[in-house]
C-alpha cells in the first residue's frame, strides 16, 4: 500500500502542474494580447508623428515666407 500512496503523491504533482500550466497558458494569451494592442497604439503614433512632420514640412516654409514679407513691409514701412 505504500506504492499506491506515492503514486497517489505523484498524481496529486501531475495535477497541480497541469493546473499551473493551464494558467500560465492563459496569462500567456492575455499578455500576447495586450502586447498586440501595444504594438498597434505605437504604430498609431508612428503613423501621427509622420502626419505631424510631413504638415511642419509643409507648414514652415510658409511660416517663413509671412515672416519675410512682414519683415519688408515694415523695412518698407517704418
Amino acid at each position: 500500500m505504500v506504492a499506491l500512496s506515492y503514486f497517489e503523491q505523484l498524481e496529486g504533482s501531475i495535477d497541480k502542474l497541469i493546473r499551473l500550466n493551464d494558467s500560465l497558458k492563459e496569462e500567456n494569451r492575455v499578455l500576447l494580447k495586450r502586447l498586440q494592442q501595444k504594438d498597434q497604439d505605437i504604430q498609431k503614433l508612428i503613423d501621427d508623428a509622420d502626419r505631424f512632420h510631413k504638415q511642419r514640412n509643409l507648414i514652415y516654409p510658409k511660416v517663413l515666407d509671412l515672416i519675410d514679407r512682414l519683415d519688408n513691409i515694415v523695412r518698407v514701412h517704418p
